[in-house]
This record gives structure tokens, sequence and C-alpha cells, in this order.
């Protein structure tokens, strides 16, 4: 009996989370357009639109490096952002809102998936519903584009750590991908402080082998190929 109501409660909230995540979705689709252009906005779409003149003109056009500092940050997301936004016949700021509240949505689902892999199906329902309450993430979530995209691929990194403690020494190469790509968006994003929690971790939890030694080379394709849309790491270091 104990064993149905288990199974009868977890389905409640499993239909209670993707409930929330369809208001979410429904809110952004209904109000991306009422939102208003920020001070990172305007420098950030302009440097994802002179990465992609970088690239497109085999490294000749060198206007990205020209800005004060937005050139020290990752570029992975605004890249493909413009990208986006240049191919769609809309408004290039109200596709952006659009993007970026969608990629604020992915966070919402990982901080639910991190939730329910720590304490259950209520505790990440409980927690992506007090992430869409937090004022201060659901408005960035529309047009801050330097550190929506850099929370999200944040938590996903946690979450695919927190998993890979279950697997210890061996991880399955699946995992492996996962992980590696989240920390490599991450920095592609703009940061390095992921490579810090890999080699934290490792030493915490195995310090007397060589678990560092056997996933360093997964993690190292896949965090490379992430730093598609960063041409700092080619002139600054």
């Amino acid at each position: 009996m104990s064993q149905q109501t288990g199974h009868l409660s977890n389905r409640l909230w499993k239909v209670l989370t993707w409930s929330l995540f369809s208001i979410c979705s429904l809110l952004i689709l209904t109000t991306y357009t009422e939102y208003g252009i920020t001070n990172d906005e305007v420098s950030h779409a302009k440097y994802g639109r002179d990465i992609t003149s970088w690239y497109t003109s085999l490294f000749q056009d060198t206007e990205v490096f020209q800005s004060a500092n937005t050139w020290l940050y990752g570029g992975f997301y605004d890249t493909i952002t413009h990208l986006i936004a240049s191919s769609l016949p809309f408004d290039l700021y109200e596709t952006r809102h659009l993007i970026n509240a969608l990629t604020g949505l992915l966070g919402v689902v990982a901080v639910h998936r991190l939730g329910t892999l720590l304490g259950g199906p209520s505790v990440g329902f409980l927690a992506a519903l007090l992430l869409i309450l937090t004022p201060r993430y659901y408005g960035h979530a529309f047009n801050n584009p330097k550190d929506i995209p850099f929370a999200v691929t944040y938590i996903w990194s946690i979450y695919f750590i927190a998993r890979s403690l279950a697997h210890l020494p061996r991880l399955p190469r699946n995992l492996l991908l996962k992980t590696g790509l989240a920390i490599g968006f991450t920095m592609g994003f703009g940061w390095a402080e992921p490579f810090s929690w890999v080699t934290s971790f490792c030493l915490q939890f195995w310090p007397d082998s060589c678990l560092l030694d056997r996933i360093a080379p997964h993690l190292a394709s896949p965090c490379a190929c992430s730093h598609f849309g960063v041409p700092c790491s080619l002139y600054s270091h």
C-alpha cells in the first residue's frame, strides 16, 4: 500500500512539474516582446556579430578585439544567438529576448533535475518553482545575455558532477560527455571555475587514484569544442 501511495505521489509531482514548465513556457512566449534593452545587450549583440565576422573573414576582421572588455568574455552564446537572430525575420532584440528566456527555462529544468537527484521529485518541483518566483532570475532571463547563460550551464555542470559521484571511479562515457559539455559551455560563456570544481571534486573523493588522468581526456575534447566562440582564448593566453 505504501509503495502504491509513493508511486502516486511521484506521479503527482511529475504532473505538477510539467504543468509548471508549461505555464512558464506560455508566459515566455506571450511576454518576451514586452522587455526593454539593457546596456549589456547592445555590446553583446555586437560581440556576436564581430565574432562571426572574425571567423567568416578567416581571422582578417579584428573588430572583435577593439571593444573595451567584451572580448575578454567567452563568446559562444553571443555567436549562436547572433546566427539564430540574424536568420529570422523578426526584431533583433525581441528575438534575443526569446532565446535568452528559453535559455533561462533550461536553468529551471537543471535546478529541478538537481533537486530531484538530491531530495526526490517534491524537492525538484519546489526548487524549480522557487527559482521561477525569484524576480531577479526571472526578469534577467529575458535580457541578460551575460549572467543567465553562465548560471544555466553552471547549474547543469553541478548536476552532472553530482551524478558522477555514484559512478566513481569508473564514469560511463555518456555521463563523461555530458559533464564535459556542460563545463565546456560554461567556460565558453565566460569563466574557468568549472575546472577547479572537477579538480577539487576528484581529489576530495578519490585522492589516491589516477582518476583525473582517466577523465581528463574525455573532458578535454568537449570542453575544447565548446570554445568555438571564444577568440580571446587564442589571443590572450
